[in-house]
């Protein structure tokens, strides 16, 4: 039994295809980095104005410490901003 070639007949057609998937997975992985970098930025976002207005918040009738806001804006500020960065260098 013969079984038919599956690749194209010549290199540059399976190149542009090969090509193309290459472009749509770079587009898909810049949209994630981009909504993923607005959310922690809306994170740090509320916990800087959790700080500025001294919103008390209570978890299980535990009353988290406005420290712990400082540290959530560090953490969640630096994934916004890598986030961002990454976006920018997967358009190229």
């Amino acid at each position: 039994m013969i079984v038919p070639n599956k690749r194209p007949a010549d290199k540059s057609s399976y190149n542009n295809v090969n090509s193309h998937v290459r472009a749509v997975a770079r587009e898909a992985m810049r949209a994630y980095l981009q909504t993923t970098g607005f959310i922690f930025g809306v994170v740090t976002l509320g916990h800087a104005l959790r700080l500025v207005l001294h919103w008390p918040v209570q978890l299980a009738g535990w009353m988290v410490p406005m420290w712990l806001s400082w540290a959530a804006i560090a953490v969640a500020g630096t994934l916004c901003v890598w986030a961002f960065r990454l976006a920018g260098n997967a358009s190229h």
